[in-house]
C-alpha cells in the first residue's frame, strides 16, 4: 500500500525537541543539533526534511513507521515537564522562531514578535511558525501565534497547512481548534491527500473520529487513487478501519 507521505533522504543534523528524559541530556541534544549556530531549522532541505509529505513509495512497500520530520515521538515541551527552560543559555540565542514554536518556548516567542521578527516568517520550506507548533502539537503556541496576527491558511512548499500536519501527527486538539476556526477540513496539499487520509495512514483514531463527526469526505482519493480507507486497510489499521467501516453504515440509516 502506497503512503500519503513523501519521505526524503537528508543528511547533516535534524531537529530535536526536548524529551521527557533528563534536563542536561535534553539541552545536549539541541546544541548537538545547532552547534555553532550554522545549522537551524531555516536550512536547506537537504538539511533537514520538513514535509510530512514524502517521497511515495511503491505499493506494497509502505511502513507502519508514523514518520516525523520534526522530533522523537515522546516530546514534551518544556511548559508540560513544568520546566523554567529547556535549553542551555548558549543555545537560546541561536533558536529560531520556527524552533521557538516547535517547542512551546512562549516567553522566547513573545519577545521574539516584540522585537519585530515576522509572525509569518517561512523558513526554506515555506513552513512559518505555525506550521511547526501545529506539527509538534504544540497547542500554546498555536494559540498564541493565532492571537497575535499569524495567518492560518499559509501553507508550505508542498501544500502542507496546519490542518494536515496536526492531522498527521495525531494532535486533535489543535485538529479540533483549527476546524472551530473555519479551516477547510477538505483541503489537500499537492499529493492529494486530506486531513482524514493522513490521520487514517497514521493510525490516529481521535482524529479520525474527529474529523467524520465534523464531515470529512471520505471519499477523497489522493494522487495514487487511495482514500483513507484503503490506507487504514492496507497499513492493518483495524482500529481506523472499524471507525470508518461505522461512519460508512451510519450514512445509510434511516434518519428517523
Amino acid at each position: 500500500m502506497a503512503s500519503p507521505i513523501r519521505r526524503r533522504t537528508f543528511s547533516g543534523s535534524r531537529f530535536f525537541s526536548p524529551v521527557d528524559s533528563d534536563q542536561e541530556l535534553n539541552d545536549l541534544e539541541v546544541e548537538n543539533v545547532f552547534g555553532d549556530g550554522n545549522e537551524s531549522l531555516n536550512g536547506s532541505a537537504s538539511d533537514i526534511d520538513s514535509s510530512p509529505t514524502k517521497q511515495y513509495r511503491r505499493p506494497g512497500t509502505a511502513s507502519k513507521i508514523n514518520y516525523s520530520p520534526f522530533r522523537p515521538s515522546t516530546v514534551m515541551s518544556n511548559l508540560q515537564r513544568g520546566n523554567v527552560q529547556t535549553t542551555t543559555p548558549s543555545v537560546i540565542q541561536n533558536m529560531s522562531i520556527h524552533q521557538m514554536a516547535a517547542q512551546g518556548e512562549l516567553v522566547l516567542l513573545t519577545q521574539e514578535i516584540k522585537d519585530g521578527c515576522d509572525i509569518n516568517k517561512a523558513d526554506d520550506s515555506g513552513f512559518t511558525p505555525i506550521l511547526w507548533a501545529s506539527a509538534n502539537g504544540q497547542m500554546s503556541s498555536v494559540e498564541y501565534l493565532l492571537e497575535n496576527g499569524a495567518c492560518i491558511n499559509t501553507v508550505g512548499n508542498h501544500g502542507e497547512n496546519s490542518l494536515l500536519l496536526s492531522s498527521c501527527y495525531g494532535y486533535s486538539d489543535i485538529v479540533l481548534e483549527l476546524l472551530k476556526l473555519g479551516m477547510d477540513i477538505n483541503y489537500r496539499d499537492e499529493s492529494g491527500s486530506s486531513a482524514l487520509i493522513y490521520s487514517a495512514f497514521n493510525n490516529h483514531l481521535s482524529c479520525i473520529q474527529l474529523l467524520l463527526e465534523w464531515g470529512a469526505d471520505i471519499t477523497i482519493i489522493n494522487e495514487d487513487n487511495h482514500t483513507a480507507f484503503d490506507l487504514a486497510v492496507g497499513q492493518g489499521h483495524k482500529a481506523a478501519q472499524q471507525i470508518i467501516e461505522r461512519h460508512m453504515l451510519g450514512m445509510f440509516e434511516d434518519p428517523s
